[in-house]
């Protein structure tokens, strides 16, 4: 049976965006370590361009909600986000960036109980100033067919404030927090076959979430990560540690996921140092278990000897098909 991605679900009635486009090598674009390299690689996104949008007039918006229909039609919701729109007279930024802080000072709106402006440090941004509190970012990736079948996804560790962020013209994530760090799962819209790949995100700075200065756009790291359909995810562990009157009793919780078409049985190994003042020993655990095309998860606890002067207890997790 043939398998379907994402993107070729929600693309079936549309033409793929891209393909007439020119298939060229961008010099920013930033590959991937080779497969051999280890079952779990990251890559992190730094060289990026940007360019100003506009939260009120769609033509300075690069077509952004031109219409009712901006997300009726799968990968054309702006311009901007096509993998063929040239970007060469963006500027060339390196994230962490915050467009914000370059801006000029100006008073916010008068409002009742407002500070007139006072979170974003009284520069010119928010709903008085809409040519400023939209920005895009872009950035290409290099993807090879060595890649298919894995799980890809993006991380990001801040985006101010709320954010789409397309692949290929394909919307694939959104977060609303300019706050909370995020994860972007992309593999269903990228291309395998030596086409591009790009990555754009839109950042709408209109409204803020603080009393303090906050900026604007991707103000901190943004990772690639690929993994082996069977891994762990993104804050797929959570320890805990108990005291006892004869040691500390740990807790550990890990999610395995496995992206594959295929159930796969794998040995979960979890391995603790309990750090002394004069060595570190060793604690191991093993266990198994089977992922069946979704996550599962597996808790272990064991009791460990308490030390006068221990400093930290660190957990490291190891994957393999049994």
């Amino acid at each position: 049976m043939t398998d379907f991605t994402r993107r070729e679900m929600i693309g079936a009635s549309a033409l793929a965006v891209g393909v007439a486009a020119t298939i060229t090598t961008d010099a920013r674009a930033q590959a991937l370590p080779s497969p051999d390299a280890s079952p779990r690689r990251r890559v992190r996104l730094e060289h990026w361009r940007f360019h100003l949008g506009h939260a009120a007039d769609p033509a300075r918006d690069f077509g952004f909600g031109r219409d009712q229909r901006t997300f009726a039609k799968a990968g054309d919701s702006a311009l901007a986000a096509r993998s063929d729109f040239d970007d060469s007279k963006w500027s060339d930024i390196q994230v962490p960036h915050d467009w914000a802080v370059a801006l000029p000072f100006a008073q916010g709106p008068i409002a009742r109980d407002s500070d007139r402006g006072a979170a974003h440090g009284f520069k010119a941004i928010g709903r008085d100033f809409p040519e400023n509190s939209i920005g895009w970012y872009r950035i290409p990736i290099e993807i090879t067919g060595a890649d298919k079948g894995r799980s890809i996804w993006l991380e990001f560790d801040g985006v101010f404030r709320d954010c789409l962020i397309f692949v290929n013209g394909y919307v694939a994530g959104r977060n609303e927090s300019g706050y909370a760090p995020f994860r972007v799962e992309i593999d269903d819209f990228l291309n395998y076959d030596g086409k591009p790949n790009v990555i754009t995100v839109r950042s709408d700075a209109s409204l803020g979430e603080g009393w303090f200065y906050e900026g604007a756009g991707i103000y901190r790291h943004v990772d690639l990560v690929s993994a082996d359909p069977v891994h762990i995810p993104q804050w797929g562990t959570f320890v805990r540690s108990e005291l006892r009157t004869n040691g500390a009793l740990i807790h550990t919780q890990t999610e395995v996921f496995n992206s594959g078409p295929v159930p796969a049985s794998v040995v979960l190994r979890s391995r603790f140092w309990v750090v002394r003042p004069t060595q570190r020993s060793p604690i191991r655990r093993s266990s198994s278990l089977r992922a069946n095309g979704a996550s599962s998860r597996r808790k272990c606890s064991f009791l460990g000897r308490s030390y006068g002067r221990s400093k930290s207890r660190t957990s490291i997790l190891f994957i393999r098909r049994s």
